[in-house]
């Protein structure tokens, strides 16, 4: 009895001491990489901010998005012809205010270069490899900037190539616009909530109470989303799986790679 009062009293300690090491090495680990995290943390935030995606196909080449990223995952998420024409405008207006900006940096560029080159006279020598400094960090980065302009362009000819394609097929296009973005609202978030629901079905067999909970708050739950959902239950328990994923996007179907530069 004895031996094990002193075994579990020796065991204690050690794990004592086991544990306070641990720990220490813990801070002396956090401390080290403290930096390091923030670092990183900041890195992720950076790639998601200008990627907008964490897929490792991120290589932009100077685009904000490719045309195959914009006609099957932006385009391609959309229900309705409306509601891909309410994500097409607000792509053309961040491309649109990007080449506006383009113009002002580049009157601000002509001014330091004019500055600089007034400099590269001055008498004082600092002040004189500060202006060929100036000049030549704007020359290093003149082919990217010219590469990003002619990306922003073709990117921006891509989306409104892609506007001509759905236009025809709108039911709000007589509409202006902040009131066209209004009424697609409804539909499409009808669809979408069956999309998701047929998603969730598939692939865990369930819907999670809070997507059917936001789906029962939406005004055509009864009219459309469950007679929606019960058919896709109804097709996988015939075994129509198959027929479920063949099941194209409307709009993607609109926005055909081969000819979406052609408007005719």
């Amino acid at each position: 009895m004895c031996f094990k009062l002193k075994r579990r009293s020796y065991r204690k300690r050690w794990q004592s001491w086991n544990d306070y090491h641990i720990l220490t090495i813990y801070d002396i680990l956090d401390r080290a990489l403290g930096n390091w995290r923030v670092f990183i943390d900041s890195e992720k935030r950076f790639s998601r901010r200008i990627f907008n995606t964490e897929s490792p196909m991120n290589g932009k080449n100077n685009r904000r998005n490719h045309d195959f990223q914009i006609d099957a995952f932006l385009v391609g998420s959309c229900h309705t012809a409306d509601g891909a024409y309410s994500l097409l405008c607000d792509l053309r207006e961040e491309r649109r205010d990007a080449l506006a900006q383009v113009e002002v940096n580049a009157l601000r560029t002509r001014a330091k270069i004019a500055r600089a080159e007034r400099n590269l006279q001055h008498s004082d020598p600092a002040e004189r490899l500060e202006a060929q400094a100036d000049i030549a960090e704007i020359r290093a980065i003149e082919e990217t900037l010219n590469n990003n302009i002619n990306a922003a362009r073709a990117e921006l000819a891509h989306i409104e190539a892609c506007i001509a394609k759905i236009q025809p097929h709108r039911k709000f296009a007589h509409l202006p616009d902040p009131e066209a973005h209004e009424a697609a609202q409804r539909e499409e978030w009808a669809r979408e909530f069956v999309y998701r629901a047929e998603n969730y079905l598939l692939t865990a067999g369930t819907i999670p109470h809070d997507h059917f909970a936001s789906m029962r708050q939406h005004p055509d739950f009864q009219g459309f989303i469950l007679p929606a959902i019960d058919g896709i239950k109804r097709m996988m328990d015939e075994g129509r799986i198959g027929d479920l994923l063949s099941h194209r996007p409307a709009v993607t179907a609109l926005l055909e790679a081969k000819d979406v530069r052609s408007t005719d």
